[in-house]
Formats: structure tokens, C-alpha cells, sequence
């Protein structure tokens, strides 16, 4: 890892809007598992 990006945390967040009927999670679909990040990230290197 880069000296520049030592010590720099990273915390990923679900986005969900209450309704006067329930809620729903906005970010439901989105990677979230370090694995998941890796794989969606090399998958762009190469486009």
C-alpha cells in the first residue's frame, strides 16, 4: 500500500430513507465485502 494511504480507515454505510410506511435501504445492492470492493475495482483496471 502506498506510504500516502497508511493509516487512512474507510467506513462504508448503507443509505436508507424512513417513510411513514417503512424504510428502504437505497444502497442495498451495492458490494460492500472487501473481496466484493477488490473484484469491482480490477474489473475497471481493465476496461
Amino acid at each position: 500500500m502506498p506510504e500516502q494511504y497508511r493509516g487512512i480507515g474507510i467506513r462504508i454505510e448503507d443509505d436508507i430513507v424512513i417513510t411513514e410506511t417503512g424504510n428502504e435501504n437505497l444502497t442495498a445492492s451495492v458490494v460492500k465485502k472487501p473481496e466484493e470492493i477488490e473484484a469491482l475495482m480490477a474489473a475497471a483496471r481493465k476496461q
